[in-house]
């Protein structure tokens, strides 16, 4: 049996449907708020949940960032970085997060990719 936790700003209808679907695939699951969330690093060691249990989580579904300060949301991605360098599974990763936000970072993999999208000569995109 898999322990899955469910972390994100806001927990919505989304999370409930997450969270159904996987304990109906036999997973423990534990939904945990960003803001609850503590980093502590010691002997080599990086903890993040308060209950010594919660840190054996096999893996982590990330569902919402709410808005913040530039140094709230590199927190909790730097969070999310730490948890994979930890082995931990993150569904929703900060790097595919961070692909997906920041379209300048977007547009240079699509380009060293080979990918010749170009949404602006697109004439179905002009207005």
């Amino acid at each position: 049996m898999y322990s899955i936790g469910i972390i994100g700003d806001i927990h919505d209808w989304h999370s409930q449907k997450i969270e159904l679907y996987l304990k109906k695939n036999n997973c423990r699951v534990k939904k945990f708020f960003f803001k609850n969330l503590v980093a502590k690093f010691s002997n080599k060691q990086f903890s993040l949940f308060s209950d010594k249990r919660q840190n054996q989580i096999d893996g982590v579904w990330v569902r919402f960032i709410n808005k913040g300060s530039l140094e709230e949301i590199t927190t909790k991605l730097s969070l999310l970085h730490l948890l994979k360098e930890k082995k931990t599974y993150v569904h929703n990763s900060a790097d595919t997060i961070e692909k997906t936000v920041d379209k300048v970072r977007t547009t240079g993999i699509l380009e060293v990719n080979g990918s010749q999208w170009d949404f602006f000569a697109r004439n179905d995109c002009l207005v």
